[in-house]
C-alpha cells in the first residue's frame, strides 16, 4: 500500500491549528484520519526546572526524535503510541500512551512542526496557521488560567519572556516552508473547504506521489471580512 498523506500544520500558540484539525475531520467524516499533536512530545521538566522560568516554547522543551520515530511509524501504515503530557504537572503520565492506528491521512500539529529539516520532508502538504498576536495572547490567557489551572499574570509573564520571543525566532520563520497559509484559523471557511478537497480527492486517486499544486508556492487563504 502507498505511504499516508501527511500534513503539517504550524502556526503561533493559540493561532487555531487545533481547530484546523478538528474542521478538517468534521468535514471529511472519515476515520481514515489521525491527528498527532505535537503537545504530546514534551520532555519532563527536570527537578532542577521551575515551571515559572523553563521555556516551553524552545526548540528543545520537545522530544523531536521521538516524534520522528513515531511519524515514521504511520508513514510505513504502522501503528505507534505518543505519550500523554500532564500541563498541571508539566510531564508526562506515567503508564499512559495513546495508541495511533494506521491511517490514510495524519495530520500533525504544533508550533514547531515544520522547524526540524528531516520531520519537515515528511510532509505532503505543509499549513502554516496565522492570527493576530492580541487575538492569541487573549485565547491562550482564557486556556491556560482555566484548562491548566495558571494564574492569569504567571501567563501574561511566560507570554512576555518566552512565548512572543520565540515565536518570532523559531514558529514565524516556518512561514516560509509552507505550501498553504491560512489566515484567522479554523473560522477560515474558505481555506478548510479547499483543503477538504485537496484531501478527498488524494484519498479517492489513494496517489501521495502524484506533484500537487501546493508545491507550486505558497497560497494564502484570507478570511472574508
Amino acid at each position: 500500500m502507498s505511504a499516508p498523506l501527511f500534513v503539517g500544520i504550524a502556526g503561533g500558540s493559540a493561532s487555531g491549528k487545533t481547530l484546523v484539525c478538528d474542521n478538517i475531520i468534521r468535514q471529511l467524516r472519515d476515520n481514515r484520519v489521525v491527528v498527532v499533536g505535537l503537545d504530546s512530545f514534551y520532555k519532563d521538566l527536570r527537578p532542577e526546572d521551575s515551571p515559572d522560568s523553563y521555556n516551553f516554547d524552545h526548540p528543545n522543551a520537545f522530544d523531536l526524535a521521538e516524534l520522528k520515530t513515531c511519524l515514521l511509524a504511520l508513514k510505513a501504515r504502522k501503528p505507534t503510541v505518543i505519550p500523554r503530557y500532564d500541563f498541571t504537572t508539566n510531564s508526562r503520565i506515567r503508564g499512559e500512551q495513546e495508541l495511533i492506528e494506521c491511517a490514510d491521512v495524519v495530520l500533525v500539529e504544533g508550533i514547531l512542526t515544520l522547524y526540524e529539516d528531516d520531520i519537515r520532508s515528511l510532509y505532503d502538504m505543509r499549513i502554516y496557521v496565522e492570527e493576530e498576536n492580541d487575538v492569541c495572547l487573549i485565547r491562550r490567557l482564557r486556556r491556560d488560567v482555566k484548562e491548566r489551572g495558571k494564574p492569569y499574570l504567571d501567563v501574561l509573564a511566560q507570554y512576555e519572556k518566552n512565548v512572543k520571543p520565540m515565536f518570532d525566532t523559531f514558529v514565524h520563520p516556518q512561514r516560509k516552508y509552507a505550501d498553504v497559509i491560512v489566515t484567522q484559523g479554523g473560522h477560515n471557511k474558505v481555506a478548510i473547504d479547499m483543503l477538504c478537497r485537496h484531501i478527498k480527492s488524494w484519498l479517492q486517486e489513494n496517489c501521495p506521489g502524484t506533484p500537487t499544486p501546493w508545491r507550486q508556492g505558497a497560497c494564502s487563504f484570507l478570511a472574508p471580512n
